[in-house]
């Protein structure tokens, strides 16, 4: 996904300097790996959302380690971002580099490390911080360099969609845009104009139009960190005394090893978000695949709250006791994990459920009934090139059906999955 207007909110576009720049370059911190974006733009940065702005993406570069959590002095920084700046230097006329604004937004994985480790997140962006001031970039002020809330990921996500699809030109109106559905390692997120309002969200202005939007992050609901929660329900559901733990969401003669402490090092899967902390010994323990579809949609469904009391005192949330507005006859882009899921089932099954979710739910329960070997081989049948992926995509198709679910989406004609929204 092409973040392009994280920016937005960012300290040059919040007025506090006046700069006008031919190019910027965004790095996109997620969970699990970072990417840099390299823009050339021919507008003004204090007037791109009142005119009109032409952007265009000159490079991109995904940097080399995993998710900056992982930092841990000024090396690993050199080591990350070394050979995504040298792209952005090739990329920009040298004259221009000290012009050239560049930033640094962070999103559910540091959200979870600053939750678990403040004293690390801090060092881990000084690190970065100190390393942007030696690139020769224009760096000025450590809000160039951190963390955004998860409303604003969400909020920005549709924003940048919409831009690059041009819909905030085609009508003054909010009916003519579209939703996004965001789903990361972390967490994952939603944003839309809904068309019944019950009561007011959130009122944003773009080229002079008001949109009356809803955007909403849940961190711990990326599909990495769901599934850290899916095993720990498991341990407590074994009593921890078992060591060789039967999962229904992996494949029958597919066996997983993994350590507690994989669990217990992420405020998600300690349980220290929702205020329901265990104690688990930090011990081996084997998952073996069971391949077990109804069981496995099941405790699949245990990963969500199911309360249905909002915050606000009406009956309407998704999970968590979140308001949630009614999501009926908004269109919706699905990127990131929501694509890549449905591109995997396409390429197994040699055809495309992009507009038939009950041809996605038939080949998810195949799936989840399939040994290892038999997913084996129809990865090598159809040359899907998936074999790094399979004893997972059970569990990953059921859990973006249940929450599309939460979301109130039942048919994939309202979704649009893609991998990038184009310009």
């Amino acid at each position: 996904m092409l973040k392009i207007l994280f920016f937005i909110k960012s300290y040059l576009i919040a007025n506090l300097i006046a700069l006008n720049t031919d190019y910027a370059i965004q790095f996109d911190a997620g969970s699990s790996g970072t990417r840099m974006y390299v823009y050339e733009y021919n507008s003004d940065f204090q007037n791109i959302l009142n005119s009109n702005v032409t952007i265009q993406q000159i490079g991109s570069c995904k940097t080399k380690e995993k998710g900056i959590s992982l930092i841990k002095n000024y090396l690993d920084v050199t080591r990350t971002f070394s050979i995504c700046i040298k792209m952005a230097k090739s990329l920009i006329p040298s004259q221009k580099w000290n012009e050239t604004y560049i930033t640094l937004k962070a999103t559910a994985g540091m959200r979870l490390l600053e939750l678990s480790s403040p004293t690390i997140s801090k060092n881990v962006y000084k690190y970065i911080r100190d390393y942007f001031n030696q690139t020769g970039f224009l760096y000025l002020d450590e809000q160039q360099v951190k963390t955004i809330s998860g409303k604003d990921e969400a909020l920005n996500a549709w924003i940048t969609a919409n831009f690059l699809s041009n819909n905030f030109h085609k009508n003054q109106s909010g009916y003519n845009t579209k939703g996004i559905l965001d789903l990361g390692g972390a967490s994952t997120q939603i944003a839309f104009v809904p068309l019944n309002q019950t009561i007011k969200t959130q009122e944003v202005k773009l080229f002079g139009v008001n949109y009356t939007t809803y955007s909403q992050s849940f961190l711990c609901y990326g599909i990495d960190q769901a599934n850290l929660v899916y095993r720990k329900n498991l341990l407590k559901n074994n009593n921890l005394t078992h060591f060789n733990i039967s999962a229904a969401c992996l494949p029958k003669n597919y066996e997983k090893k993994f350590i507690t402490n994989e669990i217990l090092v992420s405020p998600c899967g300690s349980g220290s978000i929702k205020n329901e902390t265990i104690e688990i010994k930090e011990l081996n323990y084997t998952l073996i695949g069971s391949s077990d579809y109804e069981l496995c949609k099941l405790e699949v469904g245990e990963i969500f709250n199911s309360q249905k009391n909002c915050q606000t005192g009406l009956d309407a949330c998704s999970f968590k006791s979140v308001y949630f507005p009614d999501s009926s006859g908004v269109s919706f882009y699905g990127i990131s994990v929501f694509y890549y899921t449905i591109r995997s089932a396409n390429l197994l099954f040699n055809t495309s459920f992009n507009s038939d979710i009950e041809g996605f739910r038939n080949a998810t329960r195949i799936m989840c009934s399939s040994s290892y070997d038999d997913l084996l081989m129809r990865n090598e049948f159809y040359k899907a090139d998936l074999t790094d992926w399979l004893a997972s995509l059970c569990f990953q198709n059921l859990y973006i059906l249940e929450l599309l679910a939460k979301f109130g989406i039942y048919d994939f004609n309202k979704i649009d999955f893609v991998e990038k929204v184009k310009y």
